[in-house]
This record gives C-alpha cells, sequence and structure tokens, in this order.
C-alpha cells in the first residue's frame, strides 16, 4: 500500500508543479486528502479494489493496482461505482514499463459508453498498463 501512496503523492505533486493549486497533503492510514486552492479530493488507496464508504468524501477517488481481479471488480460492479457523479478510480502499476496508470471517471464513462461495448472499451485502457 505505502507504494500505492508513495505514488499518488509523486503523481499529484509532478502534475502541480505549474499551476501550484495544491495547499495541502494530509495521509491516514490508506486515505491522503488533497486540498486544491478550488476544492478538496479524497483518495483511498486499495491496493484491493473494493467500495469504500464515499458518503463524507469530497471529490472521492480511489487508488488501485492494475490486476484482473481489479479490472473483474470493476466489471462485476459497475452501476454502483457509476452512481457516484464525482467518482475516479486510478489503476496503476508503479513499476510498468509503459504507462504508470490509466484514469476512469465511471459516471462519465457511463453516460456516453454503450453497454454492448464497455468491457472491449475497458479492456483497452486496462492494457495500456502493465499488469501489477
Amino acid at each position: 500500500m505505502d507504494s500505492l501512496k508513495e505514488w499518488l503523492i509523486l503523481y499529484l505533486k509532478n502534475r502541480d508543479i505549474i499551476l501550484r493549486k495544491i495547499l495541502n497533503i494530509s495521509e491516514k492510514e490508506d486515505v491522503v486528502t488533497i486540498k486544491f486552492k478550488d476544492k478538496e479530493q479524497t483518495f483511498f488507496i486499495l491496493p484491493s479494489l473494493s467500495l469504500p464508504d464515499l458518503s463524507k468524501a469530497q471529490n472521492p477517488a480511489i487508488v488501485c493496482l492494475n490486476t484482473k481481479v481489479n479490472f473483474n471488480f470493476l466489471l462485476t460492479n459497475w452501476e454502483k461505482l457509476a452512481s457516484f457523479k464525482s467518482l475516479s478510480l486510478y489503476f496503476v502499476n508503479p513499476k510498468s514499463r509503459l504507462e504508470k496508470r490509466w484514469i476512469l471517471f465511471p459516471f462519465t464513462h457511463h453516460s456516453i459508453a454503450d453497454n454492448e461495448s464497455l468491457k472491449l472499451g475497458l479492456m483497452a485502457m486496462f492494457e495500456t498498463v502493465d499488469e501489477a
């Protein structure tokens, strides 16, 4: 879990180098909260994807390893995950040779994608990162 948390914090800091919107980063076990100038975002670090209590989280994000088990969890729980308007999912492999992550916004993806091609489209994103 620590490597995912470390990867996330480094990734977010690097992404913020130019805009400088991060005001504060706080860590508590498997949760990282980032306070930006314009919003707050809560990242749940879950190597094995599950559905935490998102009810009190602002702009929730789940960071998990890019594994087949997590991918299958995504497919099985798609309707539930897509019901959270501001949820984002980060599928990560810090040791991947090519891309290190793919990011998904289930609510948005669900509203523009058709169900027939859902698995194929998600699999295409999954395959851009080496399996962890």
